[in-house]
C-alpha cells in the first residue's frame, strides 16, 4: 500500500480519525497516479521555485518595505505570495511590506476596474 492510500485509509482517517496535514497534496499524489490525462496536465505545468512564495516572509511582512521588493510587487514578477496566519500584528504597519503588498491589490483591482468601464463606455 502506497502512503498516499495509508493516510486515507479507513484504518487511519476514519478508525484514528487523523488527516494528514495538507491532505490536499496527498489527494493531488493520489488522481495524478490514476487519471492520465491528470497527469499529462501535471506533467506539462510550469514549475516555480519554492522559495518565491515565501519571498516577502523572509524579508519580514511587518518591515519596512524596500525599493527591491516595491519593484518586484509593482511588476507583478511572482504569481503568489505566501502570508502568514500565526504572526503577531505590530500594530502600526504603515510602510511595511504587507501594507504596501495590500494596497498595491488595490490599486490593481482599481486599475482594473477603470479598464473595464473604458472599454465598455468605447463600445458602446
Amino acid at each position: 500500500m502506497s502512503l498516499t492510500r495509508f493516510w486515507f485509509s479507513p484504518l487511519v482517517s476514519k478508525g484514528l480519525g487523523l488527516c494528514p496535514y495538507f491532505w490536499f497534496h496527498y489527494l493531488l499524489a493520489e488522481v495524478t497516479r490514476k487519471d492520465p490525462l491528470s497527469r499529462s496536465i501535471w506533467d506539462g505545468r510550469h514549475r516555480y521555485s519554492a522559495h518565491i512564495p515565501h519571498r516577502l516572509q523572509v524579508a519580514g511582512l511587518f518591515e519596512p518595505v524596500s525599493d527591491t521588493l516595491k519593484s518586484v510587487i509593482d511588476r507583478q514578477e511572482d504569481p503568489l505570495y505566501k502570508l502568514a496566519w500565526d504572526g503577531t500584528h505590530p500594530g502600526d504597519c504603515r510602510g511595511c511590506t504587507l501594507e504596501y503588498l495590500l494596497e498595491s491589490a488595490d490599486r490593481l483591482t482599481a486599475l482594473n476596474r477603470l479598464r473595464r468601464e473604458l472599454g465598455e463606455s468605447s463600445e458602446g
